[in-house]
């Protein structure tokens, strides 16, 4: 959370949305000043995933089956500052 957004977590966590296809995951939260968007697509090329700050993960998931996308779950862990995702 950005030291200018006097929101709570939860409040944060209520407005963020998460988009799950089953070969692309879309996340954003609406931190001030700036949003913190998250578009993860595997079916990028190796090339393009590589060039991402999170191609280690993205390549990983990409050699794996399609998600799940009916039976996907996500959890908040604010405590923890994490999200938790099922795919």
């Amino acid at each position: 959370m950005n030291a200018n957004d006097t929101r709570k977590p939860r409040d944060i966590t209520s407005q963020a949305t998460l988009d799950i296809e089953p070969r692309r995951f879309i996340l954003h939260i609406p931190v001030q000043p700036t949003a913190l968007n998250l578009d993860v697509d595997l079916s990028l090329s190796d090339a393009e995933l590589s060039a991402r700050p999170y191609r280690d993960i993205a390549l990983t998931l990409k050699r794996q089956r399609p998600f799940d996308v009916d039976s996907a779950n996500a959890e908040w862990r604010v405590a923890e500052n994490r999200l938790d995702i099922t795919l």
